[in-house]
């Protein structure tokens, strides 16, 4: 069966989303079925990268007014045997405003309807890899992916109050969902170290480095730390 994946991150501003997006197209250009959930739901983006809007928001599916299918839109990608599909937050400002003001029993609902559509991905449709693409920081949407998940990657910046704040999420994550629960995901190997480019910086909104510059450094690096989860999530 396939893995569920958290990319997450302390703080903004880390390549969180480039990151999850391109790794995804790597691993579906390597064969796979691969499903990319926008879960920022306080800043998305997902959606300007992909060049996407879809007719119905991820938001739409934990509030229970639509299904599962009618959320996820593929991704078209040529020359490849892999499938990409992605599910996207809604970035209106009302429903970032709704995002950020649901309680911890609203948050509990939409956690075990992210769980279902687990289940749907991964063993019906057959998706060897799910990805959370999450919000910075301590807020219920993105414990609820971690949760969900069982690999975590976090993202950080090679600087101290980056490594700081990334040890106390850590400690944070661990404490809000026990330590039992996710030692495995956060067992703290380095899966890679990906370069500080001008070009990312530049470019990386605009489109897939992943698809239309494969032989980039970034994407390069990138694919070794794929493979270094296709082998945490075979382990």
């Amino acid at each position: 069966m396939g893995i569920a994946v958290a990319v997450h991150s302390y703080k903004g501003g880390t390549g969180k989303t480039l990151i999850s997006a391109n790794l995804a197209v790597l691993l579906s250009k390597m064969g796979k079925k691969v499903c990319l959930l926008d879960y920022d739901f306080r800043g998305p983006s997902l959606h300007i990268l992909l060049k996407t809007k879809p007719k119905r928001w991820l938001n739409d599916y934990l509030k229970g007014n639509c299904t599962l299918d009618e959320v996820l839109t593929e991704f078209p990608l040529n020359g490849t045997n892999g499938v990409l599909s992605a599910s996207y937050a809604d970035p209106s400002p009302e429903a970032m405003r709704f995002m950020m003001t649901r309680d911890r029993k609203w948050e509990s609902n939409a956690l075990r309807r992210i769980l279902a559509a687990k289940r749907k991905l991964l063993q019906e449709k057959k998706i060897d890899y799910m990805i959370f693409d999450t919000s910075p920081g301590m807020y219920y949407s993105s414990v609820n992916a971690v949760a969900a998940a069982d690999v975590a990657v976090l993202i950080m910046k090679y600087d101290d109050f980056d490594i700081e704040g990334t040890k106390l999420l850590i400690e944070g994550i661990i404490d809000a969902l026990g330590e039992a629960s996710i030692i495995k995901s956060l067992g703290r190997p380095v899966l890679g170290s990906l370069p500080c480019l001008w070009q990312l910086q530049r470019e990386g909104s605009k489109e897939l480095f992943a698809v239309s510059q494969p032989n980039h450094l970034f994407v390069q690096t990138l694919r070794g730390i794929a493979d270094r989860i296709r082998t945490l999530g075979a382990a």
